[in-house]
């Protein structure tokens, strides 16, 4: 929830991944039947990661997707038994580079998608694929191949939230983790996913099984894993993979422990599992915004945000402003067993997470999260020492209300408006709608000081990031980095231990963020510190609401550059 109100209010879409490429790809329509691959079309198949992005490469011997409009037969076809053919229900696929040509595996193939193994002797960098489907050859789009890029699978079909992940009990008990079936520390647990490497044998025959000679590493909740007990492909599945690693005994439990895998320095997409004392529901005392997340339930989310902004990254003059503002979000949760929101969804204490995302985080990425309804509150109004402010409600829905508080930005026909959310007392009215009317009261107290703040004007992905301040406070760090030209963001997020006053972001939480270009123009990357008071959020009660917290957040925001 803080990291939503700290970057940018973003919309939320669910359905198939078909329904999400098709949508995130701007596809059009053809008037003839010859196959047309989309544009950025061709993903892997686990991660889901933009093309062009540093994680949106194809593994050689891993599984990718293509998604475009007549690519295959109208009734969906996949295959069920080896060998494997290099053609399957009238759809062949051809891999080049220069003079190389080699043939691709089709293992699923519909109209608008063709799920494909890229052969473990494909040629190394970029290449160009090409669909051909009953006689007919598609237009070729470029790619890059790379030798490893693993991508864990998730339960959303999204690339981000619960992975695909099982607690080893017994040989024949082996169940799905998930907020309901979580799993132990000192657990055996596989991990099921994809790009591990090539392998020496056909991938079109059934995989030999055995531990392939790459260096895995697995991390749990920021702790790398010392006993992996098996990495390779999976005995069930061409281009699947498995790794069966124990949960280290320091790893912090929650609803949404993080999971990364990194395979000789190639890293994963970041995933969540559930990992806790109990080997039923998952716990989150940390943070109160998940339970009707997880459970079930109506939840209301009021914050006042006051966000610090430097940048001089774009040239001689620096770019400084803070802004004072409100917003709050009423959300009918169904709760479920892979339920997930990034903003509630926040890693434990002393751990991060991080995303990559479709478009600009700040303007229009579309970010995955499970279906929830909307709620109303009537007219809201927020009051300060300085004053009181209606908040209006955003359209089209008119569910998420926002109030701009006050900012010093100096800029012609946008005059500046004095702040209010000074240390101090606030409170937040409704009158009521589906939710009945309340009365929230918060205390502003003193923000932390960000003390090596000035020093983080550059940073190098290669050797992590610390963040140090001094006060006392609830701190989340959070990073982005947006590049236009892949129309890509990535995004890290931790959440520091209580009492703590430095935190060591590691290095693989940063190799997904796009690397900063020459010009403003071609990116954009941000570094922030959200404080907030330790006895915060403050709860509320309205007739219609499970939860309802509200919080004040101060958001250091640094503009850098990601190296």
């Amino acid at each position: 929830m803080p990291f939503k109100n700290a970057l940018t209010s973003y919309r939320n879409l669910i359905g198939s991944a078909l329904t999400l490429f098709v949508v995130l790809l701007g596809a059009t329509t053809h008037l003839d039947a010859k196959p047309f691959i989309f544009y950025r079309g061709v993903v892997h198949a686990a991660s889901f990661a933009p093309p062009g992005s540093p994680a949106g490469v194809i593994p050689q011997g891993g599984l990718f997707s293509i998604f475009g409009k007549e690519i295959g037969p109208a009734e969906a076809a996949q295959v069920t038994a080896f060998p494997l053919g290099a053609e399957l229900a009238g759809v062949g696929l051809t891999v080049t580079q220069d003079d190389t040509v080699v043939d691709a595996i089709p293992v699923f193939v519909r109209a608008g998608q063709v799920n494909v193994i890229m052969p473990s002797d494909a040629p190394l960098g970029e290449v160009s694929i090409r669909v051909t489907f009953n006689g007919e050859t598609s237009n070729p789009v470029r790619v890059t191949v790379v030798a490893h890029g693993p991508g864990i699978f998730t339960a959303n079909q999204f690339g981000i939230g619960p992975g695909i992940v099982q607690n080893f009990i017994a040989a024949d008990n082996r169940p799905t983790n998930s907020n309901r079936v979580t799993a132990q520390r000192g657990q055996l647990v596989t991990i099921w996913l994809t790009g591990l490497g090539a392998i020496e044998g056909a991938d079109n025959q059934a995989p030999t099984v055995g531990t392939l000679p790459y260096e895995v590493e697995v991390f749990f909740g920021g702790v790398k894993a010392t006993q992996i007990d098996y990495a390779g492909r999976a005995p069930c599945c061409s281009a699947v993979d498995q790794v069966n690693a124990l949960i280290p005994l320091e790893t912090p439990t929650g609803c949404f422990v993080s999971l990364t895998v990194r395979v000789n320095g190639a890293v994963s997409n970041t995933v969540t599992m559930a990992i806790g004392e109990d080997p039923a529901a998952c716990a989150d005392p940390h943070n109160p915004f998940s339970e009707t997340l997880v459970s079930g339930g109506k939840q209301g989310n009021v914050v006042l945000l006051r966000q610090e902004f430097l940048d001089e990254t774009v040239g001689a003059r620096p770019f400084e402003h803070t802004l004072d503002v409100f917003s709050a979000q009423f959300t009918d949760y169904p709760g479920g067993p892979f339920a997930f929101n990034p903003n509630n969804s926040l890693p434990p204490p002393g751990s991060c997470t991080s995303y990559t995302f479709q478009g600009d985080i700040l303007e229009d990425a579309t970010v995955a999260a499970t279906a929830s309804g909307a709620l109303t509150a009537g007219s809201i109004a927020v009051t300060t020492p300085a004053g009181v402010v209606q908040a209006t409600a955003i359209p089209p829905a008119m569910t998420l209300y926002a109030a701009l508080l006050g900012h010093t930005i100096d800029i012609v026909d946008f005059p500046t408006v004095p702040l209010k959310l000074e240390p101090g007392g606030a409170t937040v009215t409704a009158n009521g709608g589906d939710v009945g009317a309340f009365e929230a009261d918060v205390t502003i107290t003193a923000p932390v000081t960000w003390t090596n703040r000035a020093a983080l004007d550059s940073i190098n992905r290669a050797n992590g990031v610390r963040f140090e301040w001094q006060g006392e406070a609830q701190v989340i760090l959070a990073g982005m980095s947006t590049e236009m030209a892949s129309n890509s963001s990535g995004v890290f997020l931790c959440v520091a231990s209580p009492g703590a006053t430095s935190f060591d972001v590691p290095d693989y939480a940063l190799t997904n963020l796009p690397r900063s270009r020459f010009t403003r123009a071609q990116t954009r990357a941000y570094l922030l510190l959200l404080s907030m008071p330790p006895n915060q959020p403050t709860e509320f009660e309205a007739d219609g609401l499970d939860y309802g917290g509200a919080v004040v957040i101060h958001a250091q925001m640094l503009g850098t550059v990601v190296r």
